[in-house]
């Protein structure tokens, strides 16, 4: 689990994402929230306070605001 630099809790559990808002809402990051269906494997909080999505095969997601980045590598 890693929690941004907003205060929102991002957690692993089953292979997906799940989200809490410094409010306590909970939310399951899905494709209807932008996020692709991707398996977790790991999430970083770097200096700066976003949290980055390790995944298997897809790239790397980084949260910024409340958008999610994806970063592939060229084909």
């Amino acid at each position: 689990a890693e929690i941004d630099h907003r205060g929102h809790l991002y957690v692993m559990a089953n292979q997906a994402l799940h989200l809490q808002t410094s409010h306590g809402r909970w939310t399951a990051l899905t494709e209807a929230e932008g996020f692709p269906e991707v398996k977790i494997l790991t999430l970083f909080r770097d200096d700066a306070g976003e949290v980055w999505v390790g995944t298997d095969g897809k790239g790397l997601l980084r949260t910024q605001k409340k958008l999610l980045h994806l970063y592939q590598a060229p084909q």
